[in-house]
């Protein structure tokens, strides 16, 4: 059943960081996308798009990309800590709520132009990511790697 694999949301995990509790939803509905917008500054999400698995990782603004990228490690839901590896197949991005989608509007911070410029997921296939995102992700994600430094 193609359509079920759209439908697959779920809550993954809880991380503490600096003595705040955040939840990272796995292929968020948009009712997890408002709980995690009340926690994030000005409806800022961070988010992990994994072409492997065909999974988005998306959590508050609160929680850095680092410590999300070790606590889905520790769950075994990534292969690596390391994000030189997690890079390759993960796209690293920062975006923000409108409506019940997410804009994707930049590569989050520790992301260069080198570790982004041949990596894997950019020949994949998005359209898996139309539900959560307000334009194809590929094509903003491609803008976007020509705009770093």
């Amino acid at each position: 059943m193609k359509f079920l694999s759209y439908i697959n949301e779920e809550w993954v995990t809880s991380v503490k960081q600096y003595k705040r509790l955040s939840n990272i939803f796995v292929n968020p509905n948009s009712k997890e996308l408002k709980e995690i917008e009340k926690k994030s500054w000005g409806g800022q999400v961070r988010f992990l798009a994994d072409f492997k698995e065909k999974k988005l990782y998306v959590w508050s603004s609160e929680l850095i990309h680092y410590t999300a990228i070790v606590a889905l490690a520790d769950e075994n839901l990534l292969s690596s800590e390391d994000f030189d590896i997690v890079a390759k197949y993960c796209v690293p991005g920062i975006g923000i709520i409108i409506g019940n989608k997410i804009k994707f509007e930049e590569f989050y911070d520790g992301a260069t132009q080198r570790q982004l410029k041949n990596v894997v997921w950019r020949k994949k296939d998005d359209k898996w990511l139309s539900r959560n995102f307000t334009e194809p992700f590929l094509k903003t994600a491609e803008k976007l790697i020509g705009e770093l430094p």
